[in-house]
């Protein structure tokens, strides 16, 4: 029999929702003397699935050979088996690759006594199949359970029980990666080497591996823009010196009884180029003010500001916070820097209390 059915490299072919058959019943009727029986297609090498009255059969020279769509049992099914196949045929974007693996015969040795047995691959959860003497066992802790690559029973298989698993394990494709022009493929793909795809559809592919060397720009070549065949990453964006966060808020507070003096509020991350500015006095109507600048305007824009008698003012500053009549803190704007900006105060009278102030950073 097949030790492992487990196919090399990717095969392709033209689209068409045939590439899996199932169920299909083999031409002849069983009479306990005919031994040839044929299919409807010729199986890909080592993915035809032959049942007897539901137990798996053993290809090789065990149960049966084949040869193109021909199957050739060793003994004659009797009058009344039932037969029935399930195959792949070269065709429809399906892949058997390496992580496929198909009727392989279980790591361990049947003694009455031994639980555990292995495969060669870490199945996919709920993918495996695992058949005792050609019958389907139940997994989750009726007949068996895995654990990675390890299969325990629940009831120790006799000696010389043959035990025959098949499955698919992720090597190199996770998710739904497999669907491709809408087909499922039973099995996961897997390249070792190049593939070349030409005018084909992928459908929601996902990639899980790492790109590394020349097929990824460095920052030099994004700020020159010479890197137009190769995929930016997020640290050539950084080495590039471009961040795509496109607004920053900087929240501080301003003592109004400090004296006159510039300061710099940082935390946008990045060099502004516009901003616009609002203080309020905690717990009070007093001492509002709302104001915006940018780096084509050297002393600021216009403002609003409340203050105690609620006038109305068109100033050419940032911020105007006045508590009382003849007492505020005035910002003028006067530079952007690489991670914020830096206002001018200026203190008239003797404003009392404090100010929050928050700065809405645009780049």
């Amino acid at each position: 029999m097949a030790d492992s059915t487990q196919s090399a490299g990717v095969k392709w072919g033209t689209a068409s929702a045939a590439s899996i058959i199932r169920n299909e019943i083999p031409s002849g009727t069983p009479s306990g003397s005919l031994t040839t029986f044929t299919l409807a297609n010729t199986p890909v090498t080592n993915s035809l699935n032959l049942f007897q009255n539901g137990a798996l059969l053993l290809d090789g020279t065990a149960d049966y050979s084949i040869s193109a769509n021909t199957i050739t049992f060793v003994t004659a099914p009797l009058t009344g088996d039932k037969l029935k196949a399930d195959y792949l045929i070269n065709s429809g974007y399906f892949a058997v690759g390496a992580s496929s693996f198909n009727k392989e015969t279980m790591g361990g040795t049947p003694n009455g006594t031994l639980t555990t047995f292995t495969t060669t691959g870490t199945p996919v959860a709920n993918t495996e199949f695992i058949y005792r003497d050609g019958q389907l066992l139940t997994g989750g802790s009726a007949d068996y359970y895995m654990t990675n690559n390890t299969a325990t029973f629940t009831a120790a298989p006799l000696t010389s029980s043959v035990l025959i698993a098949s499955y698919q394990s992720n090597n190199s494709v996770a998710g739904n990666a497999d669907l491709l022009d809408g087909q499922h493929g039973s099995y996961y793909a897997s390249t070792a080497g190049t593939e070349t795809l030409t005018n084909k559809t992928l459908t929601s592919p996902v990639i899980n591996t790492g790109f590394s060397g020349s097929g990824t720009a460095s920052g030099a070549e994004v700020t020159t823009g010479t890197a137009d065949t190769k995929i930016v990453t997020p640290k050539a964006l950084g080495d590039a010196g471009i961040n795509l966060v496109n607004t920053r808020v900087i929240a501080s507070t301003r003592d109004l009884a400090t004296a006159s003096g510039t300061v710099t509020y940082t935390g946008a991350g990045f060099t502004p180029t516009s901003v616009i500015a609002f203080a309020a006095m905690n717990g009070t109507s007093t001492g509002r003010s709302i104001g915006w600048s940018n780096s084509g305007l050297s002393s600021g824009a216009a403002i609003i500001v409340y203050d105690a008698v609620a006038s109305f003012s068109n100033v050419q500053n940032l911020l105007h916070i006045q508590p009382t009549s003849g007492n505020n803190q005035v910002g003028a704007f006067s530079a952007f820097t690489s991670d914020g900006l830096t206002v001018v105060w200026t203190k008239t009278g003797s404003p009392t209390g404090t100010a929050s102030l928050t700065f809405i950073c645009s780049r």
